[in-house]
C-alpha cells in the first residue's frame, strides 16, 4: 500500500504540472482542442 500510495503522489504531481501551464491555455482559447479524440469513445474502443 506504501509503494501505491508513493506512486499515486507522484502521478498526481505530474498531472497537476502538465495542467498548471495549459489550463490557462485553454479557458483563453491560445489551444485548440476541437480537432481532438473524444476521449470517451478513445477508451471504448481501447477496451
Amino acid at each position: 500500500m506504501l509503494d501505491m500510495t508513493e506512486t499515486l503522489r507522484k502521478k498526481n504531481a505530474n498531472l497537476r504540472a502538465t495542467r498548471d501551464p495549459l489550463l490557462p491555455k485553454l479557458i483563453s482559447g491560445e489551444l485548440d482542442v476541437s480537432t481532438l479524440p473524444d476521449p470517451v469513445r478513445a477508451m471504448e474502443t481501447a477496451a
